[in-house]
């Protein structure tokens, strides 16, 4: 992967996590794998409005979708350095 590549894919998560809802989202999932509902009732998202923001993230490979028979698991897909990158710019706003 070339430095702009790197620079680009940096850009991509970025922008996936500057919106406030979708860093409600990541903080809520943290470490565990939460199903679509147990996210929705934490967050009490609409339904459509928690989909976008989910497909956001999955876009920006951030979290990944398990399938748990009819229902739509998801879990972050390196949950430590997610957090760490959410966490160090809470601790810098703080």
């Amino acid at each position: 992967m070339t430095h702009d590549e790197k620079i680009e894919g940096v850009s991509q998560i970025m922008l996936a996590l500057s919106n406030p809802k979708r860093i409600s989202v990541v903080r809520t999932i943290g470490h565990d794998e939460k199903c679509v509902t147990s996210i929705n009732q934490l967050l009490n998202f609409s339904q459509p409005n928690l989909s976008q923001h989910l497909s956001v993230l999955r876009d920006a490979d951030i979290v990944e979708v398990v399938r748990r028979g009819n229902l739509r698991c998801y879990r972050l897909k390196n949950p430590g350095k997610v957090l760490t990158i959410v966490n160090a710019a809470i601790d810098m706003v703080e």
